[in-house]
């Protein structure tokens, strides 16, 4: 299943309304360590109780502007599971992988699920006003995110 995500269109549905003091916030983005590229979004986290290749890690439900590497069958520390690297559409940096098939039945919540390492990603605020969202990236940004 594909989403598009509309910045643009999530900007003008907040201004149609009146705003809390707590929505002044925008959306939190999850950003490519390296370039800054958009890849997830911090509403999309299942879990942050995740270990990577590199450290600590979070399962994410979708990711967006990423590229995905072949298949592979993958030994990880909950069993034998079929997982394709991620990678930034952008910079080409290895941000995870996407669990594919899950072997055992207790890890098949993981299946079409997201893994960023930590160590990998940026948490940024993408309006941190409305007044300021016309010069934002995230109001001109049109995200496809992949499920």
């Amino acid at each position: 299943m594909r989403r598009v995500v509309d910045s643009f269109d999530l900007v003008n549905r907040l201004q149609g309304r009146v705003l809390a003091m707590a929505e002044l916030v925008g959306p939190r983005v999850y950003s490519c360590c390296h370039c800054r590229n958009h890849v997830c979004l911090h509403d999309d986290i299942i879990s942050k109780a995740f270990q990577g290749r590199n450290g600590r890690a979070f399962l994410f439900s979708h990711a967006m502007n990423i590229s995905m590497g072949p298949k592979e069958d993958r030994q990880l520390m909950t069993g034998l599971h079929t997982v394709a690297d991620i990678y930034c559409r952008d910079c080409r940096e290895v941000l995870g992988w996407k669990y594919e098939r899950a072997f055992e039945e207790s890890q098949k919540y993981k299946e079409g699920k997201f893994i960023f390492e930590k160590a990998k990603i940026v948490k940024e605020n993408c309006l941190s006003s409305i007044g300021e969202a016309a010069g934002s990236k995230c109001q001109k940004s049109s995200f496809t995110t992949e499920h």
